[in-house]
This record gives C-alpha cells, structure tokens and sequence, in this order.
C-alpha cells in the first residue's frame, strides 16, 4: 500500500475552515486542522484516507460578453454630436 496521502484539494469533503488557527477541514470526518485532513489520517490510523472522492469536473468557463452585431456587415453607423 502507498504511505501517500490523497490531494485534499481535489477531495470533495475538502474545505477551507473560516478559523485561521484551524484553517484545512474535512465535512465528511467532521474535523479541523492545521495540515491537510488526508495527512492527519495516515499519521492517525496508517492508512489512506478512505473516504476521498475526487471533486467532478468543473465547468468551463462562460465565453466573455460579445455584444449581438445587429447590423448586416455591409451597413455602418455614424454618430454626430
């Protein structure tokens, strides 16, 4: 067996705590820590964590805004002032 623990960072039960003296939790354990959770279970128990569940892929990103061309290309607008 491998003595590496999973990325939390690609864990779903992965989250950051809102305590700065406790910053890395794990939802699913229910805990709070200084190291990441998937650590603190292989120096606790000396095994991987078995309950890592990669995050599903994230969507991709909307295209930026692009204004409808309204206009057929062959007409212009001119604005006087």
């Amino acid at each position: 067996m491998s003595q590496h623990a999973p990325n939390c960072h690609q864990c779903q039960y992965f989250n950051v705590s809102w305590d700065s003296r406790f910053p890395k939790s794990c939802s699913k354990f229910g805990f709070k820590g200084r190291q990441l959770p998937s650590i603190e279970v292989l120096a606790t128990t000396g095994q991987q964590c078995i309950f890592f569940i990669p995050k599903p892929e994230a969507v991709p990103a909307r295209p930026a805004y692009q204004p409808l061309n309204v206009l057929p290309s062959h007409c212009t607008i001119s604005v006087v002032g």
